[in-house]
């Protein structure tokens, strides 16, 4: 997963993106505290290493080429907090960690009690798993496979 991060964090720079300061493990608990959920072994080493794309003026920008904005922690929230007017079955266990345009869809990992996290993008009405991980959901982005980050 190191080597994974590496990748990203070099992606956002060639980019003129800065990754926000790592989270803490404090900050991570108290999330997973506050939603009652446990989050994967994958998106917690994100969180430390990365923790979303940097907002502040070290950053040139705060979203990708492509319109993909990346959370810090403190801004990620479950999906039936983030857009309670999306009514899925599992909004209460999914939690918003990105987006594309400003939000026309977003996208989430869905947290649990174990640590599979698959991935989702989350449209008006439905939600479309596009990776079996956060990490296969990363190196996908990576690669800018469009059919994981762009599913319709």
């Amino acid at each position: 997963m190191n080597e994974l991060l590496v990748a990203l964090e070099a992606f956002w720079a060639e980019r003129g993106i800065r990754p926000s300061a790592g989270a803490s493990d404090v900050d991570i608990l108290a999330l997973e505290d506050r939603y009652g959920l446990h989050m994967p072994a994958d998106l917690r080493a994100y969180f430390r290493a990365i923790n979303g794309m940097s907002s502040g003026a070290e950053s040139r920008r705060d979203m990708d080429d492509d319109l993909i904005r990346f959370y810090p922690l403190a801004e990620c929230q479950l999906l039936n907090i983030a857009a309670p007017e999306i009514d899925v079955p599992d909004a209460r266990s999914i939690l918003c960690v990105a987006d594309y345009s400003i939000w026309c869809w977003g996208y989430g990992v869905r947290l649990g009690t174990d640590d599979a996290s698959p991935v989702h993008v989350i449209y008006d009405a439905e939600t479309v798993k596009v990776a079996d991980s956060w990490e296969a959901f990363l190196r996908a982005y990576i690669r800018r496979d469009y059919a994981v980050t762009y599913p319709r």
